[in-house]
């Protein structure tokens, strides 16, 4: 989150109390999915409340700060929560927002001119000091901070250095305590410090390992002066510590999305990688423009996706030695840059400046270059000549290829080659990338052959050609300007290595992402092998602990940039966040994604709610597994028809309790009642006299599925709120 303080002084900025209607599941929800949607009148309500909640609503942009607040009693304000607004979705009137972590108010609410009307659902906040008051302190939630600091010490080496169980443990911790300690500012925190003292004094056998404390003490040596104290101390007493904290924690650069299938994880790394790599793009947009900017990212190599399988390893992610059939059927074996290594490649290469600017770019002199050939296509002239003096002429030329045939002497009896060669606009750059002077060339075979393979004759007669044109146009070939990306990883990792630490980071560069979806699906550790430690945000190319390494393959130095980010999605019916390798989970944030009843409040089939249903099938789902094992609102996204929801239950929700339940077909029962699954009572089953002691007791009640069609499906959800004590 950028520096809170900073905003106060952006005139454009805008400050905004936003109501939720006394309805707390769905203020529970907001908080926990991080929006807001709470205009409940009708479209067409003519009140004037309704209308001037729709005018408020108009003025919110994104950038702005809001708070959610609760409005009571003797003017009593409660502010529940605090954010600034990432997206704004003006058809749904929905507002995406990123919390901003810090005290919240509770007292009275300002009153008197200018204050507003506190009850109403959208209220600007205007006066300076209400902004000051509500927004103004720079509040830090210090738990991150801390574990990462804790984690940086060498001794001693807590929960094994994963973050999810420091944070869980961290969390447990403000059970002891009368507010949250990890909800600091530079004013509050000494009154934190003695508030830990008092409680761990007063509670010594909850604390102590000398007065019987349960954890040995733990706890005590985590918050006490060593650790938590000397961190508050250190972090508030060095201006430069609060900055750099505050920067570094703007927009994680290991994320991971997870939560039950349907939730909408793939569909949040869509906008979250737009947002990483083009911040100025307006997400308050139709989702087929967004789709179209994210396509557009993507075939620019800005935003790569790819996903974890079973079969995945590190010889696809990274880099490995793979086969390749040669031109007379013979098997190579080559280096091959995986997904991970492109990427890499591709955020690198934005380091990169082109050359000055008083010479001409490659696509610029190729476009010239085949200008000046143009008249020459289909001439029998002997345009461009091998190493060994054979002609051949130009049967061809466009954008991307120069086609030549070879031009043979009047005493052959063909006039002309029946055979055409293509020689690409690419391998002509890769040539020239190599800066290989014609004349200097004394094999072809050993200098050519490795760069554009078979073709090396022929390519040779023609860049030879092209070579002479550069020299004429621009001097020399030394000056040609190329696009960074068009640099293999080779050529990009020595030019990085010319720069300097200072020029890495204080160099504005646009952001990469690399999605990768169903991350748990995958050996993590296998597929990143070494590389997993160079995650971390200090071992990035350009920090002061960078660190480099060499690729077991290629035998070239590796090293991730601080402008790459990384965004998995994990599905925790197949696999739960506490599976994960430790190594891949604590250089990870993990944020969560549950079912939101919210997203689906408005959609009905025939008067019956959807996220009514849905609400009932998840409750009883968590009971019988796990909140894990819940259904995702995207299975009822869109729903209108009948039909529509007979065909989400047949051909998607039982299909996924089939799976969870493992065919028991019994509990699926307990979930979806008797309208999707009937009990054969088999009573009048009978086994072949063949004797088998206790065989009666197989003749038990059988469950059998039941497929639901336009007809029944109304019936057979109503009969999922049927409950044993209806």
């Amino acid at each position: 989150m950028e520096n809170l303080n900073e905003k106060l002084n952006l005139k454009n900025v805008k400050y905004w109390a936003l109501g939720f209607n006394s309805n707390f599941d769905r203020l529970s929800f907001f908080k926990k999915e991080e929006y807001w949607q709470a205009i409940d009148y009708a479209i067409d309500d003519p009140r004037p409340a309704a209308k001037k909640a729709r005018r408020l609503f108009k003025e919110i942009q994104v950038g702005d700060f809001i708070l959610i607040k609760g409005y009571g009693g003797s003017h009593d304000l409660i502010v529940h929560f605090k954010a600034q607004v990432l997206s704004k979705d003006s058809e749904n009137e929905r507002l995406e927002l990123q919390k901003v972590n810090g005290l919240l108010y509770k007292g009275k609410a300002p009153r008197g001119a200018g204050a507003g009307i506190w009850h109403d659902t959208i209220l600007q906040v205007k006066r300076e000091k209400d902004i000051e008051l509500l927004f103004g302190e720079n509040v830090k939630d210090m738990k991150s901070a801390f574990i990462d600091w804790m984690i940086e010490k060498s001794k001693p080496n807590y929960f094994n250095n994963d973050k999810l169980k420091w944070s869980n443990y961290l969390d447990d911790s403000l059970n002891y305590f009368k507010k949250d300690i990890f909800q600091c500012t530079a004013t509050n925190y000494k009154e934190i410090i003695s508030l830990i003292e008092q409680t761990m004094n007063a509670n010594k056998p909850l604390f102590y390992k000398n007065d019987g404390a349960k954890d040995s003490g733990k706890l005590a040596a985590i918050l006490g002066k060593e650790n938590y104290t000397k961190f508050l101390e250190g972090y508030f007493n060095d201006e430069d510590i609060l900055i750099n904290q505050k920067s570094s924690y703007r927009r994680p650069l290991n994320q991971i999305l997870f939560g039950p299938p349907g939730t909408g994880k793939t569909y949040r790394t869509i906008s979250n990688a737009i947002a990483i790599v083009n911040p100025d793009f307006d997400l308050n947009q139709k989702r087929s423009i967004i789709k179209k900017e994210y396509n557009r990212l993507s075939q620019e190599g800005s935003i790569i996706f790819t996903t974890f399988h079973q079969s995945m390893s590190y010889e696809d992610f990274v880099e490995g030695i793979k086969p390749k059939i040669g031109k007379e059927a013979n098997v190579q074996y080559v280096i091959e840059d995986g997904v991970f290594k492109c990427m890499i490649k591709n955020a690198l290469s934005e380091y990169l400046q082109l050359n000055s600017s008083d010479s001409e770019d490659f696509e610029t002199l190729y476009l010239k270059y085949i200008e000046t050939l143009k008249p020459f296509q289909k001439s029998r002239e002997g345009l461009f000549k091998t190493k060994t003096g054979v002609e051949l002429m130009l049967a061809n030329v466009n954008e991307s290829s120069i086609l030549v045939k070879y031009l043979w002497s009047n005493n052959k009896k063909e006039k002309e080659g029946q055979h055409t060669f293509s020689v690409t606009k690419e391998k002509l750059k890769r040539v020239l990338l190599e800066e290989v002077v014609p004349s200097e060339v004394r094999s072809l075979k050993a200098e050519l052959h490795p760069l554009v393979g078979h073709i090396h004759c022929e390519l040779f007669a023609v860049y030879k050609n092209f070579y002479d044109f550069v020299i004429s146009q621009n001097g020399s070939i030394e000056t040609v300007k190329y696009n960074p990306k068009d640099l293999i990883f080779d050529d990009v990792m020595e030019e990085i290595t010319t720069l300097t630490k200072e020029e890495i980071k204080n160099k504005p560069v646009k952001n990469s992402v690399l999605i990768i979806d169903e991350i748990n699906r995958g050996n993590v550790s296998g597929i990143f092998g070494e590389l997993i430690t160079l995650l971390e945000k200090d071992k990035r190319i350009g920090e002061e602990e960078e660190i480099l390494v060499k690729l077991p393959y290629s035998k070239k130095e590796f090293g991730i940039p601080l402008n790459l980010h990384i965004i998995g999605t994990m599905n925790t019916a197949d696999r739960s966040v506490e599976s994960l390798d430790t190594a891949l989970r604590r250089r990870f944030e993990f944020k969560e994604m549950m079912p939101n009843y919210d997203v689906i409040k408005s959609e009905e089939v025939d008067g019956i709610k959807l996220a009514d249903i849905l609400k009932t099938i998840n409750e009883r789902i968590a009971l019988l597994i796990d909140r894990d094992h819940t259904i995702g609102h995207s299975y009822f996204f869109g729903i209108n028809t009948k039909e529509e929801l007979a065909n989400a239950f047949n051909n998607k929700i039982v299909p996924l309790l089939q799976e969870y339940f493992y065919g028991d077909y019994g509990k699926i029962g307990l979930v979806l009642g008797e309208g999707f699954v009937e009990e054969q009572k088999n009573k009048e089953l009978k086994f072949s006299s063949f004797k088998y002691e206790g065989k009666e007791d197989f003749i038990a009640p059988t469950y059998h599925l039941k497929k639901v069609t336009f007809e029944s499906i109304i019936e057979a959800v109503k009969n999922i709120f049927n409950t044993d004590n209806n």
